[in-house]
């Protein structure tokens, strides 16, 4: 009997005042012999779920201090994923640590904008976007090509920082986003007048953003004073003296070259002779040239790349248990086939879907079930 009474005692929740049986299930005993019921302890630990999300949006340094990349650390994780271009790792590394400081709390460092130039394929956008990830700033990509003067149908520069807000709303870093202008080169002012005028409108307004604008973004207005520009193009009319606007007087004489180690001015003038405005280069504060990519370099991507298609597609059909690998011979005339086609890495995505594609079609059809390798042997006909 007395057992009886000892499971019909009632206890209270300290809390809600609840009043419990001893041994129920939904209750839990603290260290001090006081009881809580499970309701309770769930409301609880929702409150403090929206604590914590609502300090983290709030971006308060006391409360969430994030994991700041020292340089060096950055460009070992960029190496994972970027084969090759060690300077403009280096200068996109000392960037982005500069612009994770900026954003928690260190406002004396000068922002300092990029630009990027070197051929068509050869990791200017990779790398801004595997940095920016890296760090956790929000960041977006945007083609100078489809970008008008405010008046002109189409974009114009306001909706980069509309498109950004969009994808980033809620995040505490977006005044010190990283926004990459890719195709930069194509804002040239030249050809006829309407397209000089077209083109110089366009860098004019870019120019607003560079220097620090407030932009209205469905009602939210966002500020670019700290955002981080980076712009990327090709600009090959650097590299061919022939189509200067200026061409050498007097004697027979090697052109003039622009290379890495080449002064800003001298920079400054090349890229203004190309077409670009004064002012928007002035808010350029350094230049650097990305090389151009070997048949070495595109191998040891496809190979080791994390970015790799390949690499990923292995992956893939690992998780099927098969071990899929290209032949040397099979792999060899993959690349030489993207040397010819001139898209460098980014042609090689294309060539590695065009080879496993009828693999995939196989797998999907259920005819590689008793496949434990695929070995791609043949001579690549893409």
């Amino acid at each position: 009997m007395a057992k009886k009474k000892r499971y019909q005692k009632k206890w209270t929740c300290v809390l809600c005042g609840r009043k419990m049986f001893h041994f129920e299930t939904d209750c839990v005993v603290g260290s001090t012999g006081r009881m809580v019921c499970k309701s309770c302890l769930g409301i609880s630990q929702q409150l403090n779920e929206s604590s914590a999300k609502q300090s983290s949006n709030n971006g308060k340094a006391e409360d969430v201090k994030p994991q700041l990349f020292t340089p060096r650390e950055l460009i070992s994780e960029l190496d994972k994923a970027i084969i090759g271009q060690e300077k403009a790792k280096q200068a996109i590394a000392v960037a982005l640590w500069k612009q994770q400081l900026r954003a928690s709390g260190e406002r004396l460092l000068p922002r300092m904008n990029m630009l990027l130039y070197g051929p068509t394929g050869c990791g200017k956008t990779a790398i801004v976007r595997e940095a920016s990830r890296l760090v956790g700033l929000p960041f977006i990509t945007c083609d100078a090509t489809t970008l008008t003067e405010t008046g002109y149908r189409g974009k114009d520069a306001a909706d980069i920082i509309r498109s950004l807000t969009d994808r980033y709303e809620s995040h505490d870093k977006l005044p010190f986003s990283v926004v990459f202008l890719d195709e930069f080169d194509k804002l040239a002012a030249q050809g006829g007048e309407h397209r000089q005028a077209y083109s110089r409108g366009t860098q004019h307004a870019l120019l607003k953003l560079v220097e620090g604008t407030e932009v209205d973004c469905n009602s939210k207005i966002v500020a670019t004073d700290h955002m981080l520009f980076i712009f990327g193009g090709a600009f090959s009319r650097l590299n061919k003296p022939s189509e200067r606007l200026a061409a050498p007087i007097g004697f027979d004489r090697e052109p003039e070259t622009y290379e890495e180690n080449s002064d800003n001015d001298s920079l400054i003038s090349a890229f203004i002779s190309y077409g670009m405005e004064p002012e928007l280069m002035g808010r350029v504060g350094q230049y650097v040239a990305v090389e151009a990519l070997t048949s070495d370099d595109l191998k040891q991507i496809l190979l080791h790349s994390n970015l790799s298609a390949l690499r990923q597609y292995q992956l893939f059909f690992q998780a099927h248990n098969m071990d899929f690998q290209i032949a040397t011979k099979c792999l060899d005339d993959l690349i030489q086939r993207a040397v010819q086609r001139k898209t460098g890495a980014r042609g090689l995505n294309t060539l590695v879907e065009e080879l496993v594609e009828p693999w995939l079609l196989r797998l999907a059809n259920g005819e590689l079930k008793s496949q434990k390798r695929i070995e791609v042997s043949y001579e690549y006909d893409g």
